[in-house]
């Protein structure tokens, strides 16, 4: 019950995800009533490391949201021949909960029907293995816009038809500087300060999205376990 699987592409499996958390380099600030989340999700393995530093068997760089479903894209041992990444994660760390994140790479080439049918499949698949999977929206991509709206509106319609939590990213960023994005206007800005900003929850660090990502996540994961505890 108490560790949770990143599942994405390169904006998951970057070490500025959610890792300074498992390493204890974080400060909630006014955020304290998250504090009983970091501390349940950090006690136990997750095959190397915490749920939220453990490397992902499901997250990868470039990956749209077909990769997580591909056998040969499965990084070797643990993971058996012909096991798809997201079946090997789920087999090898037993989580409760998958925080799920892909369309960024996706809404540049894949059509939505094509997103939305892979989407679909991570879902049953999570559901099947006894895994809630949280879906995420997609950041801006501010020279394809429209269609980043079109996805994010396929991760919402997909969590009301089936029941399940949304993690709004895109719209958390809303208000940030570039849309929370970086120079390459694909990824998620990071504080001046870098490691040590990332889950440093002041006012001017979520100002950049890989902070508003690590705490949105908290969030998400709070608001979750809250609901499963009145349920």
């Amino acid at each position: 019950a108490d560790v949770f699987s990143k599942v994405g592409d390169s904006i998951t499996v970057s070490p500025y995800f959610l890792t300074t958390i498992g390493h204890e380099r974080y400060d909630l600030r006014d955020h304290g009533y998250l504090t009983d989340i970091v501390r349940y999700y950090s006690e136990t393995n997750a095959r190397d490391g915490n749920s939220f530093n453990n490397p992902s068997l499901a997250a990868a760089e470039g990956w749209a949201a077909w990769g997580v479903l591909y056998p040969a894209f499965s990084l070797g041992p643990p993971c058996y021949a012909n096991e798809l990444p997201l079946r090997c994660e789920y087999r090898v760390v037993r989580p409760s909960i998958a925080l799920i994140m892909f369309g960024t790479n996706d809404v540049g080439y894949r059509t939505p029907h094509q997103y939305r049918a892979d989407l679909l499949q991570i879902v049953t698949i999570s559901e099947a293995m006894g895994v809630i999977p949280i879906l995420s929206t997609i950041p801006e991509r501010p020279e394809i816009q429209p269609q980043v709206a079109i996805f994010n509106s396929i991760v919402r319609d997909l969590a009301i038809e089936r029941l399940l939590p949304v993690w709004d990213y895109h719209a958390a960023l809303a208000s940030v500087p570039r849309y929370g994005l970086g120079r390459d206007n694909l990824h998620p800005s990071s504080p001046p300060s870098g490691y040590d900003g990332l889950a440093d929850f002041t006012a001017e660090n979520l100002q950049y999205g890989y902070v508003v990502r690590n705490l949105t996540a908290l969030q998400a994961l709070y608001r979750v376990q809250q609901l499963l505890m009145v349920g």
